[in-house]
């Protein structure tokens, strides 16, 4: 599927999901095929984003793409945050260009049919983590059809929802043993700071400086730094939460290793109505797939294949194409497995 901007819409383009309006009432049904007068429709309920089926093979140009303009973005934050610390508005604005492109990008690409996992791992965590988890929230911004000053906004936030961080101590974000109670509580101290410096340098952006104000809020009021629950939460703040969580368990720390996906993805869901909005939790698993198409797996009696595609509402229970057998130990002519007819197996490990 792809996501498609309205005014992009064709003739002929086929709705790959259900089309609702804010009030969660269902305008189109999924499998329609377009007319002019949907497309009219459509344009005057004020949607800005539809979900189609897409006309081509995902191509890794796109992946390519985006990892390219991760690297840069990586590159430059740096000098946007030494900017934002030596509160010099005019670097600020200067440096704001990346984001641009990338929200443009992933608008204008349209590949939903991504998933983090694709883009390329680099040695900084704390500058990686926000790339991600700006590239994920943007993503799940389009999903949630919002305007697109929003989502540069929401992308911007989550690229500076850390920020605080930039002042603790390396040896606190970095140790390995269980935190003291004054170590956990400076280090709940980040999202108070970066709210702080945000607003000494100049950045207004109300959206903005509720994500990094909230984004450790959660939904049953257990979060920092002030225990607001339910919608007392930014709805960008929720965004940018559940995409730091699920980036923050999919990265090699100091302290651990990386979650194998499926289970960074089950953390996820059985935070629903705990960490996280219930709307919030639905909307990201129908987002994201777990293991995209492509990504090649190990399931647990040896076999290796890539996805191939989803069975809808079965993340972790993808259909394969299998080319290689541990238990012959070779290669073996490609069949399909479709894991919803083999429950005792199970994807063990992601492979590159």
């Amino acid at each position: 599927m792809e996501i498609v901007l309205t005014r992009n819409l064709k003739e002929g383009d086929i709705l790959a999901a259900d089309l609702m309006d804010a009030y969660d009432t269902i305008l189109l049904k999924k499998g329609i095929e377009l007319s002019k007068g949907h497309i009219l429709a459509i344009k005057s309920a004020g949607i800005y984003y539809v979900i189609v089926k897409s006309k081509n093979k995902v191509s890794s140009d796109s992946i390519k793409k985006l990892n390219a303009i991760k690297e840069t973005m990586i590159n430059v934050i740096p000098g946007f945050f030494d900017a934002i610390f030596g509160e010099d508005s005019s670097k600020i604005e200067e440096e704001l260009y990346i984001v641009d492109d990338m929200v443009k990008y992933i608008v204008e690409t349209g590949e939903i049919n991504t998933s983090i996992f694709d883009l390329k791992e680099y040695d900084d965590y704390t500058y990686v983590h926000c790339v991600n988890t700006s590239i994920m929230a943007t993503f799940l911004g389009i999903q949630l059809n919002l305007k697109p000053e929003e989502l540069s906004s929401l992308a911007l936030g989550a690229i500076l929802h850390d920020i605080g961080k930039m002042k603790l101590s390396i040896n606190i974000l970095n140790k390995k043993e269980k935190l003291t109670i004054d170590e956990f509580n400076e280090i709940k101290n980040h999202t108070l700071n970066g709210e702080l410096l945000l607003r000494n340098a100049g950045i207004k952006d109300k959206i903005v400086l509720d994500i990094v104000l909230q984004h450790h809020e959660r939904i049953d009021g257990n979060g920092y730094p002030y225990g607001i629950s339910g919608d007392e939460i930014s709805i960008f703040a929720k965004i940018v939460s559940i995409c730091d969580v699920f980036t923050a368990l999919s990265a090699n720390r100091s302290y651990r290793d990386r979650f194998n996906p499926n289970d960074a993805y089950e953390f996820i869901l059985t935070k629903y109505n705990i960490m996280f909005d219930s709307y919030m939790v639905n909307t990201f698993k129908e987002t994201f797939a777990i293991y995209p198409r492509g990504c090649k797996i190990r399931l647990s009696n040896g076999i290796e294949g890539s996805i191939i595609s989803q069975n809808k509402g079965f993340p972790d229970r993808p259909i394969i194409k299998v080319y290689y057998d541990g238990g012959l130990k070779r290669a073996v002519k490609n069949y399909d497995l479709n894991l919803l007819d083999y429950i005792n197996l199970t994807i063990v490990e992601t492979l590159k």
